[in-house]
């Protein structure tokens, strides 16, 4: 190796020099423990005007259990039951937005794949008002989205 003619390694063991230049490597490389978080895919999974939630509020929905609580809590389904889903390598949050002083608040999915902001799961939503004239009626529109992956981990809407 080049580096160890004439110069400052020269009084110092070759072994010692490349144990210490292979720790430096391994410490450069290796110091982000953190693994990298791939984008999780999301889709809408059902959307009402009239959920019966008056505060803004994310729920994880973990398995059937809390799929029927949370449709028997609210209005959320409320004359269109369907069937529980099946939670197989899937995550679904209900998303609620609060009471809003007018019909026509609407979720809009802004991407396909929601991104990891260190590790909270940023919902790629948007709270779209409504256009021009609307009924003036108490609103508490929701959407509950659906995640690829169980047990994806926090998330919130930006």
């Amino acid at each position: 190796m080049d580096i160890f003619k004439k110069s400052i390694f020269n009084h110092i063991p070759k072994p010692l020099v490349l144990g210490v230049l292979c720790t430096l490597n391994l410490l450069l490389s290796g110091c982000d423990s953190s693994e990298t978080k791939l984008p999780v895919p999301i889709s809408i999974d059902y959307q009402h005007q009239q959920c019966g939630v008056a505060k803004p509020m994310i729920t994880q929905v973990k398995n059937a259990e809390d799929w029927s609580l949370l449709t028997q809590s609210s209005n959320i389904l409320g004359s269109q039951p369907r069937p529980i889903p099946e939670f197989d390598n899937v995550t679904y949050y209900h998303v609620a937005a609060g009471t809003k002083p007018s019909a026509g608040f609407t979720y809009l999915l802004t991407e396909e794949l929601a991104e990891w902001d260190e590790d909270t799961l940023i919902l790629p939503l948007d709270l779209k008002e409504p256009d021009g004239m609307s009924a003036s009626v108490l609103t508490s529109p929701c959407v509950i989205v659906q995640l690829a992956g169980e047990n994806v981990g926090p998330v919130r809407v930006d």
